[in-house]
């Protein structure tokens, strides 16, 4: 999911954060101890990706899309709830999908 970088503040353990970037500019950050995914800035750092895996309480997460399902595994189910995309969504449509929305 998407957080507004407004919204979004570390609790601790910056320190052990790692980043990996690709020659086309992509970032991925993990943690230096145990491998895990953490959220991540976009270019220009408005957005912080967020692995939804990472949050102690999921309960008002939907979920919103399902995205290259093209080229998913044979034996893998989609679930009726979700908009299905064969590839990735335009980034408009993207930031729609994945942005949190606030009740």
């Amino acid at each position: 999911m998407r957080i507004p970088a407004a919204q979004f503040s570390w609790l601790g353990g910056r320190e052990l954060i790692c980043e990996f970037e690709t020659d086309n500019g992509y970032k991925s950050h993990f943690c230096r101890r145990c491998g895990s995914p953490l959220p991540n800035p976009t270019a220009g750092d408005e957005v912080f990706w967020v692995p939804a895996g990472l949050l102690e309480d999921r309960g008002r997460l939907e979920l919103g899309a399902h995205l290259y399902i093209a080229s998913r595994a044979s034996w893998d189910i989609i679930a009726e709830a979700g908009e299905q995309y064969d590839e990735m969504p335009d980034a408009g449509a993207l930031d729609e999908l994945l942005r949190y929305k606030q009740t």
